[in-house]
């Protein structure tokens, strides 16, 4: 500790001579005078005080220098996944191991500070290790562990562990950590008598009608010259069996199946191995996934102007995909149908119309449509639809433009933009076009070697109604010229089809909306997200949002301007759910289904994997180390220099006048010198 002051040494001098001064006109003037004894001490408690007020007066600080000593902290992380125990006598693991390692924590505690956590597919504090984690990620817990102590002194982290993980990245390809992982090798190496599924891939939805794939991985150990049946379940009934031949002691197979989705709706399937006798573990046999199959028949309505070959470009392209069926009309047909437009289709396509001199009798602001602008579309109503492009001309006229694709389109991926820019020119109407901000461009205009902002193709959306505009005649010469130089129509068709795809979906036809994943874990939470829009399509969360869950009742919570829900997790089995929300006088409601399968993936192999354990231990300067080596671990800990104590030196001022001390001294000397004179008669 020490005092200073913006003053030179000489003034604190000076304070003193001030209060002797003080001290003396006080007491001793004139001199000439007699004076008692006491006088002496008075005079010396006066001169003392003033002399420390005076000083005060100066505003010094007291620099104080503090030292503050940080241990090394060791982090502790134990595997608590259900693959420790599934080899092993579980009691080792549970009894003698678990007293081991809080026998080592207990020496360490002594030099270090030690954090114990467990981890399987998520880091939680230490508790007793239960071995019942159904899935192991080791690059989550590492990464908690590095933000959780970023800046602190980290000596080292012991990762005890069996090597396998079923989830996240390895740890070996991320980036080392900066401190040495000192890691323990669980679990049993040696190959056992086992078949298990241990992988399945596959879309996760599908097209009623259609055929997916799924791809099975099993790995057989110890089973060379026996074989066991692959069956695939739906509903009971199997639909898929083959017989697995095996000759070698260790072998990986992958088997692919095409199944057919005949039945809409989330749908389950069981991937089973026929047990054998003499296997180490049957769990590990069979493997259940979910898939959702959408009903995504389309009803398109293609209206026509008049007869044109463009009309039947589209309509061959849309044919060949089998969710679709599509409707002509040419002329006044679609007058004469009398269709309820909204509810018979889900996409109408208008080709040359509004048309002139022919108002439009379909009101298109509530159906998603694709506008084909020609030679015969009527401008000034087209403009009238406000979709999100005008044309301003004065000229009744076309002029030919080839397309140049966006590249920076991302309303959807098509991969066929080089070769739509080798298309035959279209027929575009001649203008000055403008486009809204929210309006995207699939392809722009070229015209002679310019490429323009005009759009060929754009798409627009009014109130969660999609809108996509063609800009031009000779659609029919793409899909020849697709034929004619890549023997096939894929380009062009594809195309259509998107386009069409993205335009008939609706994004917020319904007020009310409930969104949740399809398919959990059972290590998973189920979370429910939910928008509601106003009369003037706004996000509100106002009134109270309520959804029932196989029975049970919850209510919403506000999550910003939309709802959410978290309900944890849940056990496994097929879910269904009603919502509903009152605004106003009306009530909306949403339905759905999800499934809960079963993530328990320890159980798929029961060989320990003791390699990336070491590589870990490489890659950050630690070593790996078997359960009984423990005393060598802790040896290998006390003999680095790096793991150290660290002194922080920390220097703080503060103003001497701040120091209640100082107030309480300067009352002692007053009160004494006022007792002194008290005493002896002069008060």
């Amino acid at each position: 500790m020490r005092l200073i002051t913006d003053y030179p040494w000489f003034m604190g001098v000076l304070c003193l001579l001030a209060g002797i001064a003080y001290a003396l006109l006080l007491y001793w003037l004139p001199l000439s005078k007699q004076r008692p004894r006491h006088y002496i001490w008075a005079s010396l408690l006066r001169a003392l005080t003033v002399s420390i007020v005076a000083y005060l007066l100066l505003s010094p600080l007291i620099r104080q220098q503090q030292h503050e000593k940080e241990r090394p902290i060791i982090l502790m992380a134990q595997d608590n996944s259900q693959s420790i125990v599934l080899c092993k006598d579980s009691t080792y693991y549970r009894n003698d191991y678990a007293h081991d390692i809080d026998a080592l924590v207990e020496r360490l505690a002594s030099r270090y500070d030690v954090h114990s956590y467990t981890f399987d597919h998520q880091l939680s504090p230490a508790t007793s290790p239960s071995y019942d984690g159904t899935s192991t990620n080791i690059t989550h817990a590492t990464t908690q562990l590095l933000q959780k102590y970023e800046g602190q002194n980290i000596g080292a982290l012991i990762l005890s562990s069996d090597g396998l993980f079923n989830a996240g990245q390895n740890p070996t390809t991320t980036e080392p950590l900066p401190y040495p992982v000192f890691t323990i090798a669980l679990g049993d190496t040696a190959r056992r008598r086992d078949a298990a599924v241990t992988h399945l891939r596959h879309n996760r939805t599908a097209y009623l009608d259609n055929v997916f794939p799924l791809e099975i991985t099993t790995l057989a150990s110890d089973l060379q010259g026996r074989s066991q049946q692959l069956t695939v379940r739906h509903k009971g009934k199997t639909i898929f069996a083959e017989t697995l031949a095996y000759s070698g002691p260790y072998e990986h197979k992958q088997t692919t199946v095409s199944i057919g989705a005949d039945e809409a709706g989330l749908q389950s399937y069981t991937v089973t191995l026929s047990p054998l006798g003499d296997e180490v573990s049957k769990q590990n046999n069979t493997k259940t996934f979910t898939i959702e199959i959408i009903d995504g028949h389309q009803k398109i309505a293609i209206i026509a102007a008049a007869p044109h070959p463009d009309v039947a470009a589209l309509r061959r392209s849309l044919l060949d995909n089998k969710n679709y069926e599509v409707d002509c009309f040419t002329g006044n047909q679609y007058k004469e149908a009398r269709h309820n437009w909204k509810t018979d289709y889900d996409l109408i396509i208008l080709h040359n119309l509004p048309q002139k001199g022919s108002p439009l009798d379909i009101d298109i602001a509530n159906l998603s449509s694709i506008l084909v602008v020609g030679s015969q579309t009527d401008l000034t109503a087209f403009n009238a639809l406000n979709l999100g492009v005008q044309i301003a001309t004065n000229i009744d006229k076309q002029t030919e433009a080839t397309a140049s694709f966006n590249r920076h389109f991302i309303n959807f991926d098509y991969e066929y933009g080089a070769n739509i820019e080798q298309m035959p020119p279209l027929a575009v109407p001649f203008g000055d076009y403008k486009v809204s901000e929210h309006t995207a461009t699939l392809l722009y205009a070229t015209i002679g070697n310019i490429t323009t902002e005009q759009p060929v193709i754009a798409l627009s959306q009014k109130q969660g109604i999609r809108h996509t505009m063609i800009f031009g005649e000779g659609l029919w010469r793409w899909r020849l010229y697709d034929y004619l130089e890549n023997n096939n129509h894929t380009a062009f068709d594809q195309l259509i089809e998107q386009t069409a795809t993205y335009t008939s979906l609706q994004t917020q036809q319904d007020r009310f909306r409930v969104d949740c994943n399809r398919v959990y874990g059972s290590n998973e939470p189920v979370i429910f997200e939910a928008e509601l829009y106003n009369d003037n399509f706004e996000l509100t969360n106002q009134p109270t949002a309520k959804i029932t869950i196989n029975n049970e009742e919850y209510v919403f919570e506000p999550h910003g301007n939309r709802y959410r829900l978290n309900i944890g997790m849940q056990d496994t089995g097929h879910y269904t759910y009603h919502a509903t929300v009152l605004m106003g006088d009306k009530q909306y409601s949403a339905r759905g289904q999800f499934v809960i399968e079963n993530s328990n993936m320890e159980g798929s192999i029961l060989v320990a994997n003791h390699s990336p354990l070491n590589t870990l231990s490489q890659q950050t300067g630690g070593q790996m180390f078997y359960p009984s080596q423990l005393k060598e671990l802790e040896e290998a800990l006390l003999q680095r220099d790096d793991i150290k104590t660290i002194i922080y030196s920390h220097t703080s001022y503060r103003e001497l006048l701040n120091l209640p001390l100082i107030f309480i001294i300067i009352i002692i000397l007053l009160s004494a010198e006022w007792v002194i004179r008290k005493y002896n008669g002069e008060l």
